[in-house]
């Protein structure tokens, strides 16, 4: 275990790098050992050249490989990025690496070949964990690639105890920061903004999402309206299936070479539904890995793009997206997103807490095919603003089963409903306050409705505040979970309905 400075302007590969005054030059050649820590001199520029990556080295619990900086310098962090041309796809390769943290480095994917700058995977080879990610930024990847890529390529290994705090995003072409399966990766105070101008779909400034395949094609005919289908390598087994009408397939565990209408089940690598017809020139979605409990604490989202050669497409500011379950987002404030503010798609029992949505070109948040899904204590300030605008600041679909509209504040002119669920099962909206609607809520139980105006001290902006006097003070219901506001303040009894709990008393000592 030793510390090891690299200076890319003054250094020479030649030292032996033990002190900044005997700096080595580049990261490329060195090899580094388990748990040693290699510090590169703030403001210079570090070329990872000729090699297809530089692989990251493996720490061990309690003594992680250290990836810093050192020195002064007018920015506080070193730059880590390719030649123009030189090989390779990625800067720093984190695939199935564990035990190290990486921190104040700028990667910088501008005018490279490169498409991923610090990949973190997990891979057939082991997991990827125990991993702190700060104070980085990560910009400028092209096409439909995100900034930073949190992610697992197979059925087995996992991503889990991965923590990228204090983090920025911007200018990537697809995601800022795109967290794909997995389980305890968490982001915080992390800030985007400017992502999705070149991805095919546009981008999210944040995603989280499951690993699934879309296909259209060669299922093989197995008995009456049952097909198969083989399944890639590292699809060894799959979590949820959609087809035409069914949102979310059963899965047949006892006899899955035979699932009966509505069923699929998982058999000697085939993939076997039944959706009492021919699946072939449909399109059949299926996760093969899905993620679950991760989060968003505490972000910030600011400009989430569409594609401008094909706008209307996503451009979400943050999304749990594609199955994506048992997660949440508290104390996010989303702005300005060219989508939808927040998309919940198809993912269960997921938590919105505390956020502030506001001034998107579509719904604040938009609820899929997932079911059990909560929003609570939110503010939703004036969305749908833009030429794809819908009926409501919250929609559900008709499968978007049992959600739950708690505390929420929907300041929205000129809409229709301040929450809509179509005719979902089971959803429930209590205490919200929605102004501006010409109704509250569609669908669903409505109870403790609020329709006043919630007094915001700046019309455009839910992040200035309420006034004293506003209605939404001690007219929320009180919920087990959440009892902190967004800035982590507890919420008095009688409960206040938004996203900031009103002030303390102030205590005088006898």
């Amino acid at each position: 275990m030793a510390t090891y400075y690299f200076d890319a302007d003054n250094g020479s590969d030649g030292n032996d790098g033990l002190t900044p005054g005997t700096a080595k030059r580049w990261l490329e050649p060195f090899g580094a050992g388990a748990s040693d820590r290699l510090l590169f001199r703030r403001g210079t520029r570090q070329l990872i050249q000729t090699t297809a990556e530089k692989t990251i080295v493996n720490g061990v619990p309690g003594a992680p490989t250290y990836y810093g900086v050192y020195g002064e310098a007018q920015v506080p962090y070193a730059i880590f990025t390719k030649p123009a041309g030189s090989p390779g796809s990625t800067i720093l390769n984190g695939s199935h690496r564990r035990d190290y943290v990486v921190e104040d480095l700028f990667f910088d994917l501008a005018g490279t070949s490169a498409y991923n700058s610090l990949y973190v995977s997990a891979t057939t080879s082991g997991n990827a964990n125990g991993i702190r990610i700060r104070r980085c930024k990560f910009a400028n990847s092209v096409g439909d690639r995100a900034g930073l890529y949190v992610g697992v390529e197979n059925t087995i290994n996992t991503v889990f105890d991965v923590l990228i705090d204090d983090c920025e995003f911007w200018n990537c072409g697809a995601d800022g920061l795109t967290i794909l399966a997995g389980s305890g990766v968490i982001a915080r105070n992390c800030r985007g903004w400017d992502n999705g101008l070149t991805g095919v779909n546009g981008g999210h400034n944040f995603r989280m999402s499951s690993r699934f395949v879309s296909v259209s094609s060669g299922w093989t005919l197995v008995s009456g309206t049952v097909y198969s289908r083989a399944l890639g390598s590292h699809e060894t087994d799959v979590a949820f299936v959609r087809h035409g009408s069914y949102p979310r397939m059963v899965k047949n565990v006892a006899t899955p070479t035979a699932p009966t209408v509505g069923q699929f089940g998982v058999s000697g690598g085939l993939l076997y539904i039944n959706a009492n017809g021919n699946p072939n020139g449909g399109s059949v979605n299926y996760v093969w890995r899905a993620g679950a409990n991760n989060g968003f604490e505490y972000c910030h989202s600011l400009r989430s793009r569409w594609n401008t050669a094909a706008p209307f497409h996503e451009g979400h500011g943050m999304s749990f997206d594609d199955w994506a379950s048992d997660s949440w987002m508290i104390g996010c404030v989303i702005e300005d997103s060219e989508g939808l503010g927040v998309s919940i798609n198809g993912g269960d029992n997921n938590l919105i807490h505390a956020c502030v949505i506001q001034r998107s070109e579509m719904r604040g948040i938009s609820l899929g095919s997932g079911a059990g899904n909560q929003v609570t204590h939110c503010e939703f300030l004036r969305n749908n603003t833009g030429r794809d605008a819908s009926n409501a600041e919250i929609g559900g679909s008709a499968t978007a089963a049992n959600t739950v509209i708690r505390n929420n504040i929907m300041h929205s002119p000129g809409r229709t409903y301040g929450v809509y669920f179509d005719s979902a099962s089971g959803c429930v909206a209590e205490n919200n306050l929605v102004f501006g609607t010409t109704d509250a809520v569609f669908g669903g139980t409505e109870t403790g409705t609020v329709t006043s105006d919630p007094m915001y001290l700046d019309a455009m902006n839910a992040l200035a505040g309420l006034r004293e006097e506003s209605p939404a003070r001690r007219a929320g219901i009180f919920l087990a979970h959440g009892t902190l506001d967004r800035r982590g303040v507890p919420f008095q009894l009688p409960v206040d309905i938004g996203s900031v709990a009103r002030p303390q008393p102030s205590r005088v000592a006898a």
